[in-house]
């Protein structure tokens, strides 16, 4: 998965988990969406970035 994420630079991909949990990104997802990695992994969730706007 991680290989595929890499090939699709230029591209802003995740992964998500079943609950929205982001679980791996690109750095094209970093740079448009912020920096998944400097958050807790359980501040990872895209649902509630979305509604809380973290």
């Amino acid at each position: 998965m991680l290989e595929l994420l890499t090939a699709m630079e230029g591209v802003p991909a995740h992964v998500w988990g079943r609950r929205t949990d982001v679980l791996a990104w690109n750095q094209t997802a970093s740079a448009v969406f912020g920096d998944w990695a400097a958050r807790a992994p359980q501040e990872r969730n895209w649902a509630g970035g979305a509604v809380t706007g973290r």
